[in-house]
């Protein structure tokens, strides 16, 4: 049976957008739903001269709410799968209230800082680029994967065109952070015929592709971009920058055989060796064109990405009841795909048994005494009893926390004991009763509490009041061991994008070109 796949989307008819929501359709019951594209951006005839395999959403909404996005959905169309896909677009509140696993799918990380901080409250991220999901899981996402950009054999194929220069660019470089590209091609252009374009179809981009000798390639922040597939896809001989071997281009691809790489110090001389030698080019394109059908289309991707996630959850597509989290169950405030469950106070509604198919492997109780663990342990892989070390349970990906009352007076140590135990984007789910509030020295107005858990190493996800379908207060909240802001310097630190020292390229003119 085909995987029902609610995706949140804004409509674009270029960029990453249309071909992931493409591939998804080609294996998966699929509906989208998000706000409308500028009208600008169509032209006259609207979506009837969109290239494929852009397509309207089917249901266009401007809201970014997922919980009011429901509202479209037919009554009689349960999703298996959310999905959340980085398009520029306001960002999707309220996807920690959906019951269903969310998965977020990040391509430009670095581009924007909101990236670092949005996918913590999705059960799994897929980011375009390699370095990225070390720093995703230290910021409180429970499952980041590498899963790198792809081509889409509709938009990207061989074309014929006359060829009528030695290297040609398509991309961006009217911005900042395309300085470096631009004064590489201010560069090759004091030694070659260099003809660039922007802001071109698929298929207009293709007969460029095939104008030139070689395509260049000037990949910003050091990624495995998008023009790294398409040029292949294209059958064009690319010529690209060596520095993304960080993120995993010497991994997906052989130099010399798929790609002519280069340096700053000998980018005239590669391009010439291979400008000077057309067998070499056939057969790296060749070779290149084989290979991206092969292993390398957004198909591959999607596949990879519901293979992944299905490991994760072997009860994917059989979840059933609501689509929202709500009610006093604890199990209802489960995330997908945690394998090591701690319960403290075993107030789970459900055995060890019923909890597999989220992707449960092993399930901890610990009981306030002797007398309930008697009476609960045959529903846990193993049972404890309190007090028990944060040590102890340390590696766990969930904590749940019931009745906090009966173990400490203050919240305090509860998020200090549960920092221990998780591991980084672990998920602490707190429920009390709204008579512990005082005990617990909590402050009555909740507005402070995200603040005051983010000083103890938690992210806010979902707040539950008494009177919201519940009887408790129930809270849930993801582990981080980096703040944003330490990240976002590293990261610009390591991989900086943008303005470089340009002194290498003697006699290339004005960097700023744009």
């Amino acid at each position: 049976m085909r995987l029902k796949v609610c995706i949140f989307a804004h409509e674009a008819v270029r960029a990453w957008t249309p071909l992931y929501i493409a591939a998804f359709r080609e294996c998966c019951e699929v509906r989208v739903v998000g706000r409308t594209i500028e009208p600008g951006l169509l032209g006259p005839l609207g979506w009837e001269t969109a290239p494929p395999p852009a397509q309207p959403n089917d249901y266009r909404d401007e809201r970014a709410d997922a919980v009011a996005l429901l509202d479209r959905l037919p009554l009689d169309w349960m999703p298996d799968l959310f999905v959340v896909i980085q398009s520029g677009a306001p960002t999707i509140e309220n996807l920690a209230a959906l019951r269903r696993p969310v998965v977020y799918i990040s391509v430009d990380t670095w581009h924007d800082w909101h990236e670092l901080v949005y996918p913590r409250v999705c059960d799994f991220v897929f980011a375009a680029q390699r370095v990225f999901p070390p720093y995703l899981n230290a910021g409180g996402t429970p499952h980041a994967h590498w899963l790198p950009l792809a081509c889409h054999p509709v938009a990207h194929h061989p074309v014929s065109a006359e060829v009528d220069h030695d290297i040609v660019f398509v991309g961006t470089t009217k911005y900042v952070v395309n300085e470096e590209r631009v004064g590489r091609l201010v560069h090759l252009a004091g030694h070659f015929r260099v003809g660039r374009q922007e802001d071109i179809d698929p298929e207009h981009m293709c007969r460029v592709f095939a104008s030139g000798r070689l395509v260049f390639n000037s990949s910003v922040h050091q990624d495995v971009n998008m023009r790294v597939f398409e040029v292949m896809a294209a059958a064009c001989p690319l010529l690209t920058n060596r520095n993304a071997d960080v993120n995993g281009l010497d991994t997906l691809f052989e130099e010399g055989r798929h790609y002519i790489g280069y340096d700053d110090a000998d980018l005239v001389e590669q391009a010439r060796r291979f400008l000077d030698d057309p067998i070499a080019c056939a057969r790296i394109a060749r070779e290149s064109h084989g290979l991206v059908l092969e292993k390398h289309t957004y198909r591959h991707r999607i596949d990879t990405l519901l293979e992944t996630i299905q490991a994760s959850i072997p009860g994917l597509g059989k979840v059933e009841g609501s689509l929202l989290r709500e009610g006093d169950a604890l199990t209802t405030y489960l995330p997908f795909g945690t394998p090591i469950i701690v319960d403290i106070g075993m107030g789970l509604d459900r055995s060890k048994l019923g909890l597999r198919g989220i992707g449960a492997t092993r399930v901890v109780g610990v009981a306030p005494n002797v007398e309930r663990l008697e009476q609960r342990k045959g529903s846990f892989d193993e049972s404890l009893v309190w007090p028990v070390e944060p040590a102890r349970l340390s590696g766990a990906d969930v904590l749940l926390w019931s009745e906090p009352r009966g173990y400490a007076e203050n919240l305090s140590f509860i998020l200090d004991f549960a920092h221990t135990a998780l591991r980084p984007g672990g998920t602490l789910i707190l429920k009390f009763p709204a008579a512990n509030l005082p005990a617990l020295g909590l402050p009555p107005d909740f507005d402070p509490w995200q603040n005051w858990i983010y000083e103890h190493g938690f992210h806010l996800l979902l707040l539950r009041k008494p009177g919201e379908g519940a009887a408790s207060f129930i809270l849930s909240m993801r582990k981080f061991t980096r703040t944003v802001n330490e990240m976002h310097t590293d990261i610009h630190t390591r991989w900086p994008g943008g303005r470089a020292d340009k002194s290498h390229l003697a006699g290339g003119g004005d960097a700023t070109t744009r």
